[in-house]
């Protein structure tokens, strides 16, 4: 019986582990959704490379990256190389 109390715990430890990389994965998918979406409607359309670093990044990077797109006039007063 003991065996199995050991191998249901790591089960259960992988399990949530699987869980909280997925939520993560989650989150960056929708901090990049936004970004894209909410930059289009500020600026219209976007540089490819600006899309392709917004889909490379993660929702930390995303977040800062709104953050000072709020208060820019244009796109060409931002840098996100």
């Amino acid at each position: 019986m003991q065996g199995a109390t050991i191998t249901d715990e790591w089960i259960a430890e992988g399990e949530a582990r699987g869980e909280a990389r997925g939520e993560a994965r989650g989150e960056e998918r929708e901090a990049r959704r936004l970004t894209l979406r909410l930059l289009r409607k500020q600026f219209g359309e976007l540089p490819r490379r600006l899309e392709e670093r917004i889909e490379a990044a993660d929702a930390e990077w995303c977040e800062q990256f709104l953050e000072r797109a709020m208060d820019a006039k244009s796109l060409d007063a931002l840098t996100w190389e």
